[in-house]
C-alpha cells in the first residue's frame, strides 16, 4: 500500500521533455493515451506530440493533449505515415535535433 508521501510510481517516470507517442484515429488521439495523461502532473514538462498516420498527420493530437494535459506546454510534434515508418530515421533525428533532444 502506498502512503501519502511516496510518489505514484508513473509519476516518477516523467522529466522535463515527454513523448506523446500514438497512433491516431481520424486525426485522434486514441482515448486509451488520454484517459492514461488525465489523472498525471505536467505542470513544468513539455509534451512533444508523436504519432503514425494514414491520412490525417498530426491531426488534432495537439488539442487532444492540450485538453488531457492543461498544465503541459506543447512542443514541436512529430507525424510518421504508417508507410513510411521503416525509412523515418532521417526525420526522427531531425526533429530530436530540433526540441533539443539530440546534439546538433
Amino acid at each position: 500500500m502506498m502512503s501519502a508521501m511516496t510518489p505514484h510510481p508513473r509519476r516518477t517516470l516523467l522529466r522535463a521533455a515527454l513523448f506523446g507517442a500514438a497512433g491516431t484515429a481520424s486525426g485522434t488521439v486514441l482515448s486509451a493515451c488520454t484517459t492514461f495523461t488525465e489523472g498525471l502532473d505536467f505542470a513544468g514538462k513539455t509534451i512533444h506530440p508523436l504519432t503514425t498516420y494514414a491520412m490525417s498527420g498530426l491531426g488534432n493530437t495537439e488539442r487532444d493533449y492540450a485538453s488531457s494535459c492543461p498544465t503541459a506546454e506543447l512542443g514541436e510534434g512529430l507525424a510518421v505515415r504508417g508507410e513510411e515508418v521503416a525509412d523515418a530515421q532521417p526525420a526522427v533525428e531531425a526533429w530530436l535535433r530540433r526540441i533539443g533532444l539530440l546534439p546538433r
